[in-house]
């Protein structure tokens, strides 16, 4: 009752496949992910193939994904200078994650930690999120 998971980068997008897969996650933090596939996929040379589902796409993408664990905690923490990161992909996808949230009843469990900086996770912000979900 009290697993949460978080990553940065791929270890963001392994956070979004575990927890959209394994429903024994109850809080989930991901940063550095707030990207497309193809945005992803265009912005890093030498793209790990883990980070991406074959035959996925057209059909479902990223945020797609992240909708999928509604309604478990989900915060996403986006840099405003992370360089691989679209920002109004991210904006888009955002949007729908949050709109799915809402539909699922769970608006209050999603939050998207937004901060000055880049490719990077923010400790502080992730821990106050699984004091608040998991600690309860």
């Amino acid at each position: 009752e009290r697993l949460g998971m978080a990553g940065i980068s791929q270890g963001g997008r392994m956070t979004m496949f575990s927890a959209a897969l394994d429903n024994r996650i109850k809080t989930v933090v991901a940063a550095g992910s707030c990207n497309t596939f193809a945005d992803r996929t265009a912005k890093l040379a030498g793209l790990c193939g883990a980070q991406i589902i074959p035959g996925i796409m057209p059909r479902a993408d990223t945020f797609d994904i992240f909708a999928s664990i509604a309604p478990t905690p989900l915060q996403l923490q986006l840099g405003s200078e992370d360089p691989v990161v679209e920002p109004k992909a991210a904006e888009i996808g955002i949007t729908q994650v949050k709109r799915c949230y809402k539909e699922a009843g769970a608006s209050e469990k999603f939050f998207v930690e937004r901060f000055e900086g880049g490719h990077e996770f923010r400790l502080e912000p992730a821990r106050k999120w699984f004091d608040r979900w998991l600690m309860t």
